[in-house]
């Protein structure tokens, strides 16, 4: 069961963290690279009215939100 699916999407890519519970009870958290859904997710976009970019950041080497 998926209990949060919090991030955002760019221009450039989709961050997503997840946190997950399997059929164990246990949860599992972290960076959401892929996910196939077996029977029903219930997923909720908000966009914004303005457009959100990445920038460079010399200093981290990160692709900082340019907000």
């Amino acid at each position: 069961e998926v209990t949060s699916l919090i991030g955002i999407i760019t221009d450039k890519k989709i961050h997503v963290h997840a946190m997950i519970c399997d059929n164990q009870f246990q949860t599992h958290a972290g960076h959401l690279a892929k996910m196939v859904i077996s029977g029903a997710c219930e997923i909720h976009l908000f966009a914004g009215s303005e457009p959100v970019g990445r920038k460079l950041d010399e200093e981290t080497g990160l692709e900082l939100l340019d907000i």
